[in-house]
């Protein structure tokens, strides 16, 4: 689990656990803060009480991000499967035990799950909730999935490189990158913790470089390349990729009044459902807001 900016949570996670925790169960809590920085300092203090043989504290010389410290938690657990949290969610650590046995009862590479949604105090139910999918085309066109979602054996997250060192959609990337290997995912469905919606900071990055697309468009070619995609799912396909162009260029300020006249009759001729007309819209006035 990385933290960053928010001492109490990864307090609260541990004691949390603690009570519960099997020995065969380990925790890695990686502290992104960057050494020597107020938030270090008074994590490290608030954690260090509550630390024991399978309960570790690691602090990065400095902030890397929330995917490169999940890698430095990663190579240094011991365990055959691998589960990831956030500093501001909550396990539900009797359904992760559920998943770890399934997992290991059907020798999965990889296995998701669901989760809560918990917004101003009270558990929601949303589309959000549900991970989808393990289907590969399904989830190259409408994929959903939190990083908490994911188990993945630690040889199958070594073979594939881990997370790719970007500021957003790193649980995204990551399963695009076990699809490309053509890595079975295989699905529990059951909820295995509670994510919490706030509109503080969270442990990824707010989308002010594009690289999180960036390396989204460029798994999703490679991923192309290994299933392909008959018409109709071409067309929903190149829908999302000419937004994800859009996103990029908004975000490194180059989106000129030409392109967008001819973004906007691309994403015409392509749409083919009223979602895709609202999101369409919803582009349009994204774009002129800023």
């Amino acid at each position: 689990m990385p933290t960053y900016g928010r001492p109490t949570g990864a307090l609260a996670f541990v004691q949390n656990i603690s009570p519960k925790l099997d020995d065969f169960v380990e925790v890695v809590i990686v502290d992104d803060n960057g050494l020597g920085s107020a938030n270090q300092i008074e994590t490290k203090k608030v954690l260090t009480p509550h630390l024991k043989d399978n309960i570790k504290y690691l602090a990065l010389e400095k902030n890397l991000g929330a995917g490169s410290a999940r890698n430095y938690g990663v190579d240094n657990s011991q365990g055959q499967y691998i589960a990831f949290m956030d500093d501001d969610d909550e396990l539900i650590y009797d359904a992760l035990i559920r998943k770890l046995n399934y997992a290991l009862e059907l020798k999965c590479q990889v296995l998701c799950s669901d989760m809560f949604l918990k917004r101003n105090g009270k558990i929601i139910d949303s589309k959000s909730c549900y991970f989808k999918s393990s289907d590969p085309k399904e989830f190259l066109l409408c994929g959903n999935t939190y990083t908490p979602m994911i188990m993945v054996s630690k040889d199958t997250f070594n073979q594939i490189g881990g997370f790719d060192p970007v500021s957003y959609y790193q649980d995204h990337v990551l399963m695009l990158k076990i699809f490309v290997h053509e890595i079975a995912v295989e699905y529990f469905k059951e909820k295995t913790f509670i994510h919490n919606a706030h509109n503080g900071p969270r442990i990824s990055g707010i989308r002010k470089s594009s690289d999180g697309f960036s390396a989204r468009l460029y798994y999703e070619a490679k991923l192309l390349d290994v299933i392909g995609l008959n018409k109709n799912w071409s067309n929903i396909y190149c829908f999302n990729l000419n937004r994800m162009e859009l996103f990029i260029r908004n975000i490194d300020n180059d989106v000129k009044s030409f392109w967008f006249i001819k973004y906007l009759f691309r994403q015409l001729i392509l749409i083919r459902s009223v979602v895709q007309f609202i999101r369409l819209f919803k582009d349009l006035f994204t774009t002129l807001s800023r």
